[in-house]
């Protein structure tokens, strides 16, 4: 504690009724970098003093903005009075174009009795391809899907009595010879 309150200055000063010192002794500055930095910073503190110059307006600038404001507010006052009308009667112009919209796109269609059979006849046709190709896969999904796995089984199965029996030959059994299980 003592080396880091040394770092900064700060003694045994604290302790004593003077309390921290109001102002720390300026270092004498050994290099030409410092002494150029601290004449940088006191030429800047004395430019920041000093206070802004002032701009000087013509007196009537203030008179001249309020009567544009005031003879802007009396042109807003004369504007005709149909403008507000304008809204409703685009909105009801707007509502009735998406009601025939939707009357047209959703208005029932005539069909003919030859469409409509043919339409019938389409979808049993569907219905039948459906039926037929659904039990041909539940007839061939089962051996498709498990044919693989069955074959990759059987030869692991292998591979595994292939590497006991090979583990089993080096290892003496009863007379020398290899054990089977």
């Amino acid at each position: 504690m003592i080396k880091l309150l040394s770092k900064f200055g700060i003694s045994n000063r604290l302790l004593e009724a003077d309390g921290v010192p109001t102002a720390r002794p300026t270092p004498n500055p050994s290099s030409t970098e410092l002494h150029e930095f601290e004449s940088s910073l006191r030429e800047l503190d004395r430019r920041l003093r000093v206070p802004p110059p002032v701009d000087r307006q013509p007196p009537g600038l203030h008179q001249s903005i309020m009567q544009a404001v005031r003879s802007g507010s009396t042109a807003a006052k004369n504007e005709p009075i149909g403008v507000p009308i304008r809204g409703p009667v685009w909105a009801l112009g707007l509502a009735t174009i998406t009601l025939v919209a939707c009357w047209w796109a959703f208005r029932p269609t005539r069909q003919s009795e030859s469409t409509n059979l043919a339409a019938a006849e389409n979808f049993r046709e569907a219905g039948t391809t459906a039926t037929r190709l659904s039990q041909q896969m539940a007839g061939q999904f089962p051996a498709a899907t498990f044919r693989p796995l069955a074959t990759e089984l059987e030869l692991v199965s292998r591979d595994l009595q292939t590497a006991t029996q090979t583990l089993l030959a080096c290892l003496p059994g009863e007379m020398g010879q290899p054990r089977e299980f």
